[in-house]
């Protein structure tokens, strides 16, 4: 069940982010290229594999240590970064870390958030973090991203986590895999619409009645997904890449709901993150 990792949606706060950003780590991003939003997910990947290798360096003392070679006492001390349990079963519950990119007001990939619903993270995860971010992180051939890290007290944005009636899409967000769009015979099923998937996902996450529709003048694309240990023996056996349609969502409830918001296929990478629509919230 490795692959559901990132095909559900995380449960949204009921109560405000811990002062001091117990529960998140900021980053800033910068470079004289930044990666196109098609290609966010490969920053947001390559930050969390490196952060679990600097936690198994600092677990083992070793540093050509991996996940693989680690202790199930060690993999269970950096499960709710690796998302893996000390078995290396994805772990139930969407508890583990994000890691997202939050561009700017003009569309810019200028801010990396690693966030948590609720635990804080340990003084060895915040290491790893920064340890992880002192080297750029290549993107896309000899290109790469500075990542810089920001001071702890930095508040999140605002139009991230603050309540709000309406949200729209950051990032295309992907119905999960398990869901057949198409009938046998080519015509798309009502039931599995991606404005439906996303309610679905939101009502299992516990929250109040929505609508969703989807983004007018904002076609669907293609996007790259999270490649799971299952999805790349998938894909090495069938061949090609590991990409399917993402929409762009407006989502409307009747009363205000906590951020953040981020559902779907490689919700934990990027995908499906959703922001505030009030213009008052940078």
């Amino acid at each position: 069940m490795e692959a559901a990792e990132d095909t559900n949606i995380m449960s949204i706060v009921d109560e405000p982010a811990p002062k001091f950003g117990r529960n998140y780590v900021q980053f800033a991003l910068g470079g004289l290229s930044l990666p196109p939003m098609s290609q966010w997910i490969r920053v947001t990947e390559r930050m969390r594999g490196r952060t679990v290798r600097k936690l198994a360096e600092r677990l083992t003392g070793n540093t050509r240590s991996t996940y693989a070679s680690l202790l199930p006492e060690q993999r269970h001390q950096v499960s709710l970064i690796a998302g893996k349990d000390h078995l290396g079963k994805a772990l139930s519950g969407h508890r583990h870390a994000y890691f997202l990119i939050w561009p700017d007001e003009h569309g810019y990939p200028t801010r990396l958030i690693v966030w948590r619903p609720e635990a804080a993270f340990t003084e060895m995860e915040r290491l790893a973090l920064h340890a992880a971010a002192e080297k750029p992180i290549p993107w896309g051939g000899e290109v790469a991203v500075y990542v810089v890290s920001l001071p702890m007290p930095m508040p999140l944005p605002r139009a991230f986590c603050d309540p709000s009636c309406a949200w729209r899409s950051v990032t295309p967000f992907v119905p999960p895999a398990q869901r057949h769009q198409f009938r046998p015979n080519g015509r798309p099923r009502p039931g599995e619409a991606p404005e439906r998937a996303a309610l679905r996902l939101l009502l299992r996450a516990g929250m109040p009645e929505a609508s969703a529709v989807l983004e007018s003048g904002v076609p669907a694309a293609v996007v790259p997904l999270h490649e799971t240990r299952l999805r790349r023996i998938e894909r090495g056996r069938i061949g090609g890449s590991l990409a399917r349609r993402g929409f762009h969502l407006r989502l409307e409830f009747r009363r205000p709901v906590e951020g953040p918001i981020i559902l779907g296929d490689s919700c934990h990478f990027g995908l499906g993150l959703f922001r505030a629509c009030d213009e008052r919230q940078p």
